[in-house]
């Protein structure tokens, strides 16, 4: 078991520095309402590892997707595939609100679902407040509905509370929760 977890956080870290070659960076795997780029999220906790990628499409929508090895679903992995849009100024410095919606799912042998696939929606409300210029705390409410046989349930993939802490503009480094499971990450954004 240690020599798995061992593995997993080098794979993390050679994952970071080759987004870090790649291109500036950011932290989790959850949507940031503060990420204005392109954003690749690497993280590691008790559920496993997990990975995501977030692009804009253009001012204030944003389209990304997430995949790890924790999650609700009782499957090997689970997925979303998200959109997420800026909401208007709130007159608060220092904060930003996002309307998240996407698909959720799970994939592969043991799925909760039948053979897996896509499982049902999300749908939230996330916000970054940055604390200092380099301190920044986030928090998104996301909400799983189920397609079929389940209970809607509190934390799909979108979900989350983390801390960041910006090393550079690129790269961030983050302690919390997300709803894939994983407790510390990385953030590389352009």
């Amino acid at each position: 078991m240690k020599q798995m977890r061992a593995g997993a956080a080098a794979w993390v870290v050679a994952m970071a520095a080759v987004a870090t070659m790649a291109g500036p960076a950011v932290a989790s795997t959850m949507p940031g309402a503060d990420d204005t780029g392109v954003c690749f999220g690497a993280g590691v906790g008790y559920g496993g590892l997990a990975v995501s990628l977030d692009a804009p499409t253009g001012s204030p929508l944003r389209l990304g997707a997430s995949v790890g090895s924790g999650n609700p679903f009782g499957s090997p992995l689970s997925f979303d595939i998200r959109g997420t849009y800026r909401l208007p100024d709130v007159g608060v410095p220092h904060l930003a609100l996002d309307g998240i919606a996407g698909l959720v799912g799970g994939l592969g042998y043991g799925s909760t679902f039948p053979h897996g696939g896509v499982a049902g929606l999300e749908a939230g409300f996330g916000a970054a407040y940055h604390f200092v210029p380099r301190l920044v705390g986030r928090v998104n409410l996301v909400y799983g509905i189920p397609f079929y046989g389940a209970f809607p349930w509190y934390g799909a993939p979108a979900s989350g509370l983390e801390f960041g802490y910006e090393f550079s503009k690129q790269l961030e480094g983050t302690v919390g929760w997300s709803g894939l499971g994983e407790n510390v990450g990385i953030r590389v954004r352009s």
